[in-house]
């Protein structure tokens, strides 16, 4: 059985791509929905900023942690 290796390659990187494609949107709808519940708690509110202030070691945790805050925030200022 001979195995094309671009064919593997080709087939890691579309799922790889899928995946964290995936994660990224994953993450904007749980800034929606801290932003939306934000909007109705004040102490809600002081929690995310609170929370957007600490930073990750990782870069890749950091950037999860910008995309939910950012969306967060975004979703408290659209009005009703």
């Amino acid at each position: 059985m001979i195995v094309n290796v671009n064919k593997v390659i080709k087939t890691f990187a579309v799922g790889a791509a899928l995946y964290y494609c995936m994660d990224f949107f994953y993450d904007l709808g749980k800034g929606r929905m801290l932003g939306a519940m934000a909007k109705e708690d004040p102490d809600i509110k002081n929690a995310i900023e609170l929370a957007s202030t600490e930073k990750s070691d990782h870069l890749r945790a950091r950037f999860k942690q910008s995309v939910v805050f950012t969306a967060a925030r975004i979703a408290m200022r659209e009005p009703h």
